[in-house]
């Protein structure tokens, strides 16, 4: 009888040991889970931050100095990260004058260059010209998720 009842202790004792063993091994997975959940929130309002450069101008009419400086981001963007660029497509009036060539090949002081271009009045001091911005394409996660913009269209329209 004692050796039943010492046995019952250490088979309660190893129980015991069990379920606190369970709850650890929960608890640990429980908080790894709210890290993982946490970081992909970040990386999500970083996504949201990143793409409002372009939705902001999506659906208006976007001044040349607009246009400049959604230029200027997206060409320090891809100077600084030119694994993970943003492409970018010029339509409309200028295509004529070779909008694409004067953006990739002005480097130095390009908004500026930018601005003394195409920044022309009409007679009632109205820009000459008007920019528009669509985002043609996403990033895409593992889990086809709408990522960070990828590319971009301006379009030049004469007034």
């Amino acid at each position: 009888m004692e050796n039943a009842s010492k046995a019952l202790i250490i088979a309660g004792g190893i129980l015991i040991g069990i379920i606190i063993a369970s709850i650890f091994v929960y608890e640990i997975s429980f908080a790894v889970q709210t890290g993982q959940s946490h970081e992909r929130e970040l990386a999500r309002t970083k996504i949201v931050k990143f793409n409002s450069q372009f939705t902001v101008y999506l659906g208006k009419k976007m001044t040349p100095q607009d246009a400049a400086t959604l230029i200027n981001f997206v060409d320090e963007w891809n100077r600084q990260n030119p694994d993970d660029k943003v492409y970018v497509n010029y339509t409309g009036a200028f295509e004529g004058e070779s909008l694409r060539y004067f953006i990739d090949n002005n480097a130095e002081n390009k908004a500026e260059k930018f601005l003394l271009k195409y920044t022309k009045f009409t007679d009632n001091a109205e820009p000459k010209c008007y920019f528009e911005c669509k985002i043609d394409e996403y990033y895409t996660d593992d889990r086809d998720e709408r990522g960070r913009v990828k590319e971009i269209t301006i379009h030049v329209n004469e007034n």
